[in-house]
């Protein structure tokens, strides 16, 4: 569907002590961006309503007029420069799946980390760590701990750490870079391992006890999610994804019989993936083997 017109928001800043203010001073420190003010995410609605904001819809022609448009009631002309395409085309699930599931926003399923930046510490006084980066997932969604680098953070980043380190049942999610890559999280022998600030840490809330790890891994794994993510990546530099893009990817809910199904789908695709990963480990063990002799 193309758009025809667009939405303007005049985001006043209103008293410095508003919690419905939008803007708030940034946080400031090492490795944060250098910035004054930040979007206070609290003052948006989950319908994305902002009480201290003026709007305006302008038409998509006007904007495209040769001399700029006028709009916003801002005495001073202002001409459309860019945006991202598919800022205006709405995405949508194909007709055969949307028929079939029911579906719910991911975030209101899933608890969403933004993984913090950590000062980075020495070996002798720092916090020991395994960080996972994009490139160490492979392309079942399977990372292998003894690749890991290993890290060490300042002891001031411990909490940031402890927030950000992974669990069984947890997800990770790429939002910069290999946007879309997904892990889920089964076993890390109680080390400390945590992913690197180009992910998300996905956490189920329990508001939906049908919904396991496992089927919110093999939904955001599959090729329809992985389209839909697609088409809401920002591609301009280095792609990425908003957050608030990713609280609004679609996660079936039911129902249940359906969900059962690609569940069993999933479980045999899992076992046949162990025994491809353990196939690829004796392949590789014994061309590290050839052509020595005892």
């Amino acid at each position: 569907m193309v758009t025809k017109s667009i939405e303007f928001k005049v985001m006043d800043f209103g008293p410095e002590k508003d919690p419905t203010r939008l803007f708030q001073p940034a946080e400031r420190g090492f490795g944060k961006p250098l910035r004054q003010v930040e979007l206070n995410l609290k003052a948006i609605s989950q319908n994305g309503e902002m009480q201290k904001a003026r709007s305006s819809v302008v038409d998509v022609d006007d904007l495209l007029k040769p001399k700029g448009t006028q709009f916003l009631n801002n005495k001073r002309q202002s001409r459309l420069i860019s945006f991202e395409a598919n800022r205006f085309i709405k995405s949508e699930l194909p007709i055969n799946v949307k028929d079939r599931f029911e579906f719910g926003r991911l975030a209101d399923f899933l608890k969403i980390y933004r993984i913090q930046h950590m000062q980075l510490g020495t070996p002798e006084y720092g916090i020991e760590y395994l960080e996972i980066g994009g490139n160490d997932i492979n392309q079942f969604g399977k990372f292998n701990l003894n690749d890991l680098p290993k890290k060490y953070i300042d002891i001031n980043s411990r909490g940031r750490l402890e927030k950000a380190e992974l669990n069984s049942g947890d997800l990770i999610f790429c939002i910069r870079g290999s946007v879309g890559k997904v892990s889920l999280i089964d076993n890390t022998d109680k080390l400390s391992v945590a992913p690197n600030q180009s992910f998300v840490k996905l956490t189920l809330n329990g508001k939906n006890k049908g919904i396991s790890p496992e089927f919110i891994f093999w939904w955001l794994s599959s090729k329809t999610a992985q389209e839909y993510i697609s088409s809401q990546v920002l591609s301009a530099g280095v792609p990425r994804l908003s957050i608030l893009d990713v609280a609004e990817i679609p996660i079936p809910i039911g129902p249940a019989s359906e969900i059962l199904i690609e569940m069993e789908r999933y479980k045999k695709w899992n076992l046949q993936v162990r025994e491809t990963i353990r196939k690829m480990h004796q392949a590789q063990e014994m061309s590290s083997k050839a052509f020595i002799f005892d």
